[in-house]
């Protein structure tokens, strides 16, 4: 029995290393040429050139609230993570501040994370039952409350126009 119990534990050891590379990473994408940074939620921090921020816009055209995240780029190489930004059913808006259009990656869900909208371009860290808000320069190791998903790269057409959650 020790014996099964040891293979166990070593066997759970060697899956968590496999995995440790994207649950300690914060971020997948390559730093954008310019840096900069940009005022977010609560904190400000060292404006932009007036080109290269945008107000982030959202409509929730879904039948159920959904929660939206955030990761970008501030202040060089440090990257935030803030989350949640509320939109019930048929409601739209923009999210409070303005954002990097270079290094903008959204992520949204219903709360428990039964509906999600990821995306591949880039990962963090996200708490389904609570908000966060980190600014992290490296490595970042999830909480055991919290979980890795991938966030979407902003576009062009929704810099301009904003996203649409649909069901």
């Amino acid at each position: 029995m020790r014996a099964w119990k040891s293979a166990l534990a070593i066997a759970v050891c060697a899956l968590g290393l496999g995995l440790l590379p994207a649950a300690h990473a914060q971020f997948k994408p390559s730093p954008a040429p310019g840096g900069g940074g940009a005022p977010g939620p609560g904190t400000p921090t060292a404006p932009q050139a007036q080109g290269d921020q945008f107000v982030f816009k959202v409509c929730n055209r879904s039948k159920v609230p959904l929660f939206v995240g955030m990761l970008y780029k501030v202040n060089g190489n440090a990257w935030r993570t803030v989350g949640w930004v509320n939109y019930k059913p048929g409601t739209c808006g923009p999210v409070r501040g303005t954002y990097p259009r270079n290094d903008f990656y959204w992520y949204a869900e219903d709360g428990p994370g039964k509906v999600t909208y990821s995306g591949k371009d880039a990962y963090g860290c996200i708490n389904s039952s609570d908000g966060f808000d980190r600014t992290v320069n490296g490595d970042y190791q999830c909480a055991a409350n919290e979980k890795i998903v991938g966030f979407t790269k902003i576009d062009e057409n929704s810099i301009r126009d904003g996203i649409t959650l649909t069901d």
